[in-house]
């Protein structure tokens, strides 16, 4: 893939769209309605400012109630997250595999005007590519100046381990992938949460 930075100190890129593109519509409605996704809990509805519910704190176990669930949640101005779809698109298989670091895939639906997670920072540096719309990013510089990005298609945001930050929709719906790719001097046993030290049980 071939991308420019939009200029010399922004953390914003700009490639072909068609580069970008790595999800249809039909992608999308078929995760969203995958049986093993839903026993596996990878649906999301994300309230605004941190809050969020999965699919077991949903009131009903069948399927088709959980779809609806999640229906009514984007209809009410919610953004819904399907978490860990880095096995299930041939296209984003590939873009994992140009990162040469452990990478999972989140996609993001919001509605128009739809707030995401408040202020937060993440355990490995993130790469937000746009699928449809735009989004309104918000990035803490580690001067503690804030720096916004207008994320739209053909765009691509990165934001590095740790930095404080938070999105939100607009006028626009929007779709994006969010990369979140392990920091390369981590060991693997930090990347999958396993601390080097001696353990004294025995199991």
């Amino acid at each position: 893939m071939e991308f420019k930075r939009t200029d010399e100190y922004s953390r914003l890129w700009e490639a072909p769209i068609e580069e970008t593109r790595l999800m249809q519509g039909d992608d999308i409605l078929n995760m969203l309605r995958n049986e093993y996704l839903h026993d596996m809990h990878s649906h999301f509805i994300v309230t605004g400012e941190g809050n969020y519910d999965d699919t077991r704190n949903f009131e009903y176990g069948m399927i088709p109630d959980r779809i609806k669930r999640l229906e009514e949640a984007y209809s009410n101005g919610h953004t819904i997250v399907i978490k860990e779809i880095e096995t299930w698109n041939e296209k984003i298989i590939q873009k994992c595999a140009s990162f040469s670091a452990p990478t999972n895939v989140h996609l993001y639906l919001s509605p128009p005007n739809a707030t995401g997670f408040g202020w937060h920072t993440d355990d490995r540096d993130v790469f937000v590519i746009v699928q449809k719309g735009e989004k309104l990013f918000e990035i803490e510089e580690p001067d503690l100046s804030i720096s916004t990005y207008r994320v739209k298609e053909g765009s691509i945001l990165f934001i590095p381990y740790g930095a404080r930050h938070r999105a939100a929709a607009e006028e626009v719906a929007s779709i994006h992938l969010s990369f979140g790719v392990w920091p390369k001097n981590m060991t693997i046993n930090q990347q999958y949460g396993i601390f080097d030290m001696p353990i004294k049980l025995e199991i």
